[in-house]
C-alpha cells in the first residue's frame, strides 16, 4: 500500500529507507539471497503444468485449462504448448507470447533477487523465461539474425543456468559481435579459458576465428583449431565441404559439426582469407599425422588387391633402397631413393623417391607404379632384396600376390651405376642458375625470339595454399627453346635474367648463342626485362598478348595451355566470361567494379532471399525479379529469375532457368578472367569474393550468360547498395543509351515447411569443384 500510495517501486523504497537512515545502500550482490516468492495460485498453476502428462493430450488440455483459471499469465503454458506445435513458426509464436505473458515480472536485472539460491529452472518465472530465450536465441542464430539474439543470449548468461551447454550462449554471443565487427566484446564474451578440458568443439572454433581475426594464421589460432579437431574430428573439414560433407557414424558428431556451420558460415565467410587458412591448417595436419595400425593395414590391403590386376609372369626383380641422399642444402634430412632393375642389374627399369624409410605400403606402391610405367612387363614372381628388414616387411604383402621375397648380396656394378645417377641428381638440383656473365663468350644467332612469362592455368597446392606458379617460355623458330616454371607470387629481374640466359647457355633445341631480337608478350614484361637486353645489347619489341576477340594469339600462352591440360583437365564450369561473343573489356571492368561494391556492401544482412527485388527498363521492360543470397552463409551473391513465378517456385525447391552472380574463391572463376583481373588491377572485394556469373536450371546445367545479361547484372549489382539504404524509394538511373532503369524491392515471407535456412536453394558449382 505505501508504494502504491508514493507511486514507486520495493526496490526504491527500500533505497530511500536506507538512505534515511544513514545507512550504506545495498547492492545487486548483497541483496541476491533475497527472494521474492510469486503468489501461491502462480505456484500452483506453475506445478500443475509442470506435472502434466505431455503423452496423454486429454489430460494435458484439462490441466493448462485448469492452471489457466488459476493463473491467467501463467507463461509455462505457451512454453509446453511449444512442443506439441505442428509448425516451427507455431512454436516462435508461442515462445514470444510466454515472454509478453511475463512481462516484467522477470528481467535481467531482477532475476537475482527473484530466485536467490534456488534454480531458476524451478521458478514460476524463470523456468519459461529461460526456455523462451533459449529457443528463440537458437531460432534467431539460426536465421542469422546476430542482432536479434543478443537479448535472448544475454538473458540466458545472466540466468546462469542452460541444461544444454554452458558454453553455448557465449560461444555464439561471440560470433555475433564477431559479425559486427566487435573482436574485443567477443573476446570479453568468451573470457580467458581456464578448464580446456570443459571447452567443446564449438567454442574451440570460436575462439580460433577470434584469433585468427586479431593475429592470422599464428600458432595460437591453429592450436584452437587442434583442439577443436580432438573434440569433433568433422568441424573443421565441414567448412571446405559445404554440400559434400563426409560421411559420419556418430549421429552426435555429426549434428554438433552441423549445427555450428548452421549458425556459424556468414561469420567465418566474411572473414577473410579463412578457407585459405583452414586448408593449409588440414595440409600440414594430415601430413604430420602418422597412420594408425588400422589405416596402414587398410592402406596394404587395397595396394595388394591393385598389384594383383597386373598378370603375373616368371621375371625376378630386384630392389635397391638407398637412405639419406642429400640432393638439396635445404633438405637435411635426406630422401629416400628406391631403383627396381633386373634381377643381373644390367637394366634400370623404374626409381622412385622416397621422403622415409620405406614401409610394406611403400614397397607395394613401387611394384604398382613400375607395372603401370611399363604395360609390357608383367609383375614378377619373386623380388630380391639386399636388406632383410626388407624382405620381412615385402614378403606377407608378395606372398598374398602369389609373389616371393627373397634376400641377395649386392652388384659391385649396380652399385657404381646407381651412385652416378645419385650423383647427376645432385648436380642437377644443386647447380646455379646461368647468368650474364655466363653468355659472354657465346656466338650470335639471327633467330628472332619470343619470350615472356604467364601464369599455369591450373591450381597447385603448395603447403596448404593453392597457387597459379608463372610459368616463363622461350621460343625460336626450332621449337620450345627454354621453360621455367616457378612458384613465387611474382616475377622479379632475376627470373628474367635465370629464364632467358638458360636459354642461351643450355638450349633445350639449338646451340648456345645469343639472339639478336626478342620479342615480348607485352611491354610491361619488355620493361621487367630491360636489364637483361640492354646489358647484351639485344633489341627488343613487344607484341600483344589478345587479339580483340580475348582469344591468346601468341605461341607462349598457348605453350603454357597446352602444358596446363596436363594437370588439370578443362572443366564445363570454367566458363570465361571474357569469352562472351560481342562483350568488351570496359563492359567486363564495370562489372567487377560493380560485384566488387555489392559484395563489399553485403546487402543480404539487410534483404535475404525473402526479400524480393524486381528491375525494369532499358533492355527489361517486362521487368526481372532476383533476390540476395547469403542469409545461410555457404553462398553469397545474386539470383536473377524470369518472373514471379520461377522466383516462388525456386524459392520452393524446384527446378527453374536462372542467372546467378556467386562470389568464391579464384578457383571458381575462369582462367582467362582472372589473367584480365590481374593485369588490368580490376578491383575484387577478397581473396574468397571472386565473382563468377552463369545460366543455370539446376547444378548440373551451367551456361555461359550473354552479353546482355552481364549488363543487366551490373546494373542490378551497381543499383542494390543503393536500395538497402532506403529499401521504401525505388532507385532510378538510367543505361549508357540513356533509357531509365528502376529497382524496387517488396518484402516477401514465403510460406515454406520449414524456415531454418538449409543453404542456397540455387544450383551451385562448388560442389563438383574438385579442390
Amino acid at each position: 500500500m505505501l508504494c502504491e500510495s508514493l507511486g514507486i517501486s520495493p526496490d526504491e523504497l527500500l533505497q530511500r529507507f536506507e538512505g534515511i537512515m544513514g545507512g550504506e545502500q545495498l547492492t545487486r550482490a548483497k541483496r541476491g539471497k533475497r527472494r521474492i516468492d510469486p503468489k501461491p495460485q502462480e505456484w500452483e498453476a506453475f506445478e500443475l503444468v509442470m506435472n502434466a502428462d505431455p503423452d496423454d493430450p486429454w489430460t494435458l488440455s484439462r490441466d493448462l485449462n485448469q492452471a489457466r483459471k488459476l493463473d491467467p499469465r501463467c507463461a509455462m503454458i505457451p512454453i509446453t504448448l511449444a512442443e506439441r506445435a505442428s509448425t516451427h513458426d507455431e512454436k516462435v509464436a508461442l515462445h514470444r507470447d510466454a515472454l509478453v505473458m511475463l512481462g516484467d515480472r522477470i528481467t535481467l536485472d531482477n532475476l537475482p533477487d527473484l530466485c536467490g539460491e534456488e534454480n531458476p529452472l524451478e521458478h514460476p518465472y524463470g523456468a519459461p523465461f529461460i526456455a523462451a530465450h533459449r529457443f528463440l536465441g537458437q531460432h534467431e542464430m539460426y536465421l542469422h539474425h546476430y542482432l536479434e539474439a543478443i537479448p535472448h543470449l544475454d538473458a540466458l548468461i545472466a540466468s546462469e543456468c542452460d541444461p544444454l551447454d554452458r558454453s553455448m550462449p557465449r560461444s555464439c554471443l561471440a560470433l555475433c559481435h564477431l559479425h559486427q565487427g566487435r573482436d574485443s566484446a567477443a573476446q570479453a564474451c568468451l573470457g580467458k579459458p581456464e578448464e580446456l578440458d570443459r571447452i567443446d568443439a564449438c567454442e574451440c572454433m570460436t575462439r580460433a576465428l577470434l584469433e585468427f581475426r586479431v593475429g592470422g594464421d599464428t600458432p595460437s589460432s591453429n592450436r584452437w583449431l587442434n583442439l577443436a579437431e580432438d573434440r569433433n574430428p568433422y568441424v573443421v573439414k565441414m567448412y571446405l565441404h559445404d554440400e559434400d560433407a563426409p560421411e559420419f557414424e556418430a549421429s552426435d558428431v555429426i549434428e554438433e559439426a552441423q549445427s555450428y556451420w548452421a549458425i556459424s558460415m556468414p561469420v567465418w565467410r566474411e572473414t577473410e582469407g579463412t578457407m585459405a587458412w583452414v586448408r593449409q591448417h588440414l595440409q600440414h595436419t594430415d601430413t604430420e599425422r602418422k597412420p594408425s595400425l588400422s589405416e596402414r593395414k587398410e592402406r596394404a590391403e587395397q595396394l595388394v588387391e591393385e598389384l594383383n590386376e597386373f598378370p603375373l609372369g616368371d621375371d625376378t626383380w630386384r630392389i635397391v633402397i638407398r637412405e639419406g641422399v642429400h640432393p638439396q642444402e635445404e633438405q637435411p634430412e635426406g630422401l629416400t631413393v628406391a631403383y627396381v632393375t633386373s634381377s643381373d642389374g644390367t637394366d634400370l627399369i623404374h626409381v622412385m623417391i622416397l621422403r622415409e624409410r620405406p614401409k610394406t605400403e611403400d614397397l607395394l606402391q613401387l611394384l604398382i607404379e613400375t607395372c603401370e610405367d611399363h604395360e609390357d612387363l608383367p609383375r614378377p614372381l619373386e623380388v630380391l632384396f639386399e636388406d632383410k628388414r626388407l624382405v620381412r616387411l615385402a614378403e606377407r604383402g608378395l606372398g598374398m600376390c602369389g609373389m616371393k621375397a627373397r634376400r641377395t648380396d649386392p652388384l659391385p656394378a649396380l652399385d657404381r651405376v646407381i651412385e652416378e645417377h645419385l650423383e647427376s641428381l645432385r648436380e642437377a638440383t644443386n647447380a646455379p642458375s646461368d647468368r650474364l656473365s655466363d653468355v659472354a663468350e657465346l656466338p650470335a644467332t639471327d633467330d628472332p625470339w619470343m619470350v615472356g612469362f604467364g601464369r599455369i592455368q591450373a591450381w597447385i597446392d603448395v603447403g596448404g595454399r593453392l597457387i597459379r606458379p608463372w610459368f616463363g617460355v622461350v621460343i625460336s623458330t626450332e621449337g620450345v627453346r627454354r621453360f621455367l616454371q616457378l612458384i613465387t607470387p611474382s616475377v622479379t629481374e632475376a627470373d628474367w635474367e635465370a629464364l632467358l640466359c638458360s636459354a642461351m647457355c643450355h638450349p633445350l633445341l639449338g646451340e648456345p648463342g645469343v639472339p639478336l631480337k626478342l620479342v615480348f608478350r607485352n611491354p610491361k614484361q619488355k620493361e621487367a626485362a630491360r636489364e637483361v637486353w640492354e646489358a647484351l645489347d639485344i633489341e627488343a619489341l613487344d607484341v600483344p598478348s589478345l587479339n580483340h576477340e580475348g582469344e591468346t594469339s601468341d605461341p607462349i600462352m598457348s605453350f603454357i595451355i597446352d602444358f596446363s591440360r596436363t594437370m588439370e583437365p578443362e572443366s564445363d564450369l570454367h566458363h570465361a566470361l571474357s569469352t562472351i561473343e560481342g562483350i568488351t573489356e570496359a563492359e567486363l571492368q564495370q562489372f567487377y567494379t560493380a560485384a566488387c561494391a555489392y559484395h563489399r556492401a553485403a546487402p543480404w544482412r539487410l534483404c535475404g532471399e525473402h526479400t524480393v527485388l524486381e528491375l525494369k527498363g532499358g533492355n527489361w521492360p517486362a521487368g526481372r525479379v532476383m533476390c540476395t543470397m547469403g542469409e545461410a552463409g555457404v553462398t553469397q551473391g545474386l539470383s536473377v529469375f524470369p518472373s514471379r513465378r520461377e522466383f516462388d517456385t525456386a524459392r520452393r525447391g524446384g527446378k527453374t532457368p536462372s542467372l546467378v552472380v556467386l562470389f568464391d574463391e579464384p578457383q571458381l572463376a575462369a582462367f582467362p578472367d582472372l589473367d584480365l583481373i590481374e593485369a588490368h588491377g580490376w578491383p575484387v572485394s577478397g581473396e574468397q569474393a571472386y565473382p563468377v556469373a552463369y545460366q543455370t536450371q539446376g547444378p548440373e546445367t551451367l551456361e555461359l550468360p550473354s552479353r546482355s545479361d552481364i549488363q543487366m547484372l551490373t546494373a542490378a549489382l551497381r543499383m542494390i547498395p543503393q536500395l538497402i539504404q532506403n529499401p521504401l524509394e525505388p532507385v532510378i538511373t538510367t543505361d549508357p543509351l540513356g533509357r531509365e532503369l528502376s529497382l524496387t524491392c517488396q518484402l516477401q515471407v514465403m510460406d515454406l515447411p520449414d524456415s531454418r535456412p538449409s543453404g542456397s536453394r540455387t544450383g551451385s558449382p562448388k560442389g563438383q569443384k574438385k579442390r
